[in-house]
């Protein structure tokens, strides 16, 4: 490549390359550094994750609903959901109830929403003080 052929002088072709030549370096070390702070994001979840187990694990034994601490307080959150209904599941529910019977839709709806497992859901949430106003 030269100046010639992009129509223009040679002082002109020589900055934009040497422009290209150090944005192309920047760019190949920020993508290294990206590369490098989301392993380092990664490692600190797992760990955060282990712990949050941990945590958890020990309030449960000592029956602690929350936990105060310097910027708010931990909290020991149980959540109840449905798991989701599968075709097979679905299908099983329908056939047990429709043997040729029309009429037991409502029975089918029933036993559809009734047999559906429960899984629960245990998390540790971390409510901070608010910066507003203190109303004592």
């Amino acid at each position: 490549m030269s100046a010639d052929e992009f129509g223009m002088s040679a002082e002109e072709f020589q900055f934009f390359k040497e422009k290209l030549q150090k944005n192309v370096k920047e760019y190949l070390e920020l993508e290294e550094q990206i590369t490098a702070l989301k392993k380092a994001v990664k490692e600190r979840t797992e760990t955060r994750k282990t712990l949050s187990n941990e945590i958890l694990e020990n309030m449960k034994k000592l029956e602690l609903n929350h936990m105060n601490i310097k910027d708010g307080k931990l909290v020991y959150k149980v959540t109840n959901n449905f798991k989701g209904i599968t075709q097979r599941s679905l299908s099983d529910s329908l056939q047990s109830v429709f043997k040729n019977n029309d009429e037991a839709a409502q029975e089918a709806f029933k036993k559809i929403l009734g047999s559906r497992e429960r899984v629960e859901k245990v998390s540790l949430k971390h409510v901070k003080n608010r910066g507003g106003l203190d109303l004592k």
